[in-house]
């Protein structure tokens, strides 16, 4: 009996160890060959296909996704022949070794399996590997350049973890206070915009103000914080859907890019600003 989990446990071991070099192999041949890691198939295997070895109507299919499935097939055998977490650590050690622009590819990886990673038998044991692998990832990506992708590896985690999990719940309730999004003191005359326009004084300071709450949610539970709130809340949406924009009206260039930016707060831009289609989509 000793034998023979001994003799499963040195298996394991050198299937982790193979198919660990194997994904860096992979890697390397990728990044040598100027192609995604992730899309990458192995030379041999196009080889094959264009002798006819696959079966007809087959395409290649990229190998480092191969290697992940078939580590994913050895450790859900009976008894298992390789451990657990040895897929999300494949994927841990790739997205390591990727440009920071390929990142993506590996969660597109964990996503279109996260069923199977979600399983009983799999999920305790892969949980911390993917956790430190998307931290990792987040760190190294652009807060302003990769917003959407970062956005996409934390609507994955959302997915993927429990809704009370630990990893994405704010114990302390802990916020950005240092955030503070500045408001001009404006007088009883109205301030004129950069044509001219009067911009309501009022309306400025709630549509701006209302980045306190964002910033300092406890303010909402402060005496009156709530109902002010609401009604900040309801007099911005009623003024954005009393002013529409034109139909047809296009978002300017690299709007579509995930950038995040922070806006300026100066009443004199307030409704060249309100104009924008892309400033609209962040209110």
């Amino acid at each position: 009996m000793f034998a023979y989990e001994a003799e499963i446990n040195r298996i394991r071991d050198r299937l982790s160890q193979g198919l660990t070099a194997a994904s860096l192999v992979l890697v390397a041949a990728a990044l040598a060959d100027s192609q995604e890691a992730m899309a990458f198939v192995w030379p041999k295997q196009e080889a094959e296909a264009r002798n006819g070895h696959l079966v007809d109507g087959a395409v290649p299919q990229p190998s480092i996704p191969r290697l992940v499935d078939a580590a994913l097939e050895l450790s859900l055998q009976t008894p298992p022949l390789a451990e657990a977490g040895l897929s999300a650590r494949l994927l841990e050690a790739v997205c390591e070794a990727v440009p920071v622009q390929q990142c993506s590819g590996v969660f597109a990886c964990l996503e279109s399996r996260i069923a199977i990673f979600q399983r009983p038998a799999l999920r305790a044991r892969v949980a911390q590997t993917v956790l430190r692998t998307a931290n990792a990832a987040l760190r190294r990506l652009s807060k302003s350049q990769s917003a959407m992708a970062g956005g996409k590896i934390l609507l994955f985690l959302a997915r993927f973890n429990p809704l009370a999990d630990r990893s994405g719940t704010n114990f302390q309730g802990l916020y950005n206070a240092e955030n503070a999004t500045p408001v001009e003191e404006l007088g009883e005359a109205a301030p004129l915009d950069h044509e001219g326009r009067p911009v309501d004084p009022a309306f400025y300071k709630t549509f701006w103000g209302l980045q306190e709450l964002f910033a300092r949610p406890p303010s909402a539970l402060a005496p009156g914080g709530w109902e002010r709130a609401r009604r900040g809340l309801d007099a911005v949406l009623g003024w954005l859907e009393a002013h529409p924009l034109a139909e047809g009206r296009e978002a300017p260039p690299g709007s579509s890019l995930g950038i995040s930016v922070k806006f300026l707060s100066t009443a004199r831009l307030l409704h060249l600003e309100l104009e924008d289609l892309t400033f609209r989509r962040h209110v």
